[in-house]
């Protein structure tokens, strides 16, 4: 919380694996500086979302600035792709009613199993995250107000009654969400 006593009107984004545990925790020991809500969010799927795109620009062989969509939730193994939010130059990967094929499921877990495998052949990861927290630096620094699925609180949101801090496209911009 030194960070609030100095600059007690900046955005804080929790960068730290479980992410939406650590986002939470943050929220709760700043619980005394009663910031408005989206003041502190984590990179939640961000760096997943971006994964996925990546793979789908891939398979089409197009610039992954033409793949948008989000996978939300927990970031991680029980993350979840927004399939029906997924498009490639503006036309859905899936058509409305359809149903995700088995190589797109194949997809999802290479980005679920990209970190561990990263992991594993050189001993940490910090490129991909690093690229994910600095879309959501520009979008801070520059008040984009783009939609990102960070973590945040979800309190409210479709009848949820408890703090609970999960990976949901949210408007970023220079107070946060």
């Amino acid at each position: 919380p030194k960070v609030l006593r100095y600059s007690p009107d900046a955005p804080l984004c929790i960068v730290s694996n479980p992410a939406d545990v650590m986002t939470a925790v943050a929220a709760r020991a700043a619980e005394p500086f009663n910031l408005p809500p989206g003041r502190i969010f984590g990179s939640g799927c961000v760096l997943d979302s971006s994964r996925l795109c990546s793979l789908i620009a891939s398979t089409f062989d197009v610039d992954t600035s033409s793949v948008n969509g989000f996978v939300i939730g927990e970031h991680g193994d029980s993350s979840v792709p927004v399939w029906s939010s997924i498009s490639v130059g503006g036309a859905l990967l899936i058509p409305p009613g359809g149903q995700p094929s088995e190589a797109h499921r194949a997809m999802h877990q290479d980005v679920v199993s990209a970190g561990a495998e990263v992991i594993k052949r050189k001993g940490h990861t910090n490129f991909a995250i690093g690229m994910s927290v600095a879309r959501i630096t520009e979008a801070v620094l520059n008040d984009e107000r783009s939609f990102l699925p960070v973590s945040t609180c979800v309190r409210g949101y479709q009848g949820v009654e408890e703090d609970v801090f999960l990976s949901v496209p949210c408007c970023v911009g220079a107070t946060g969400v």
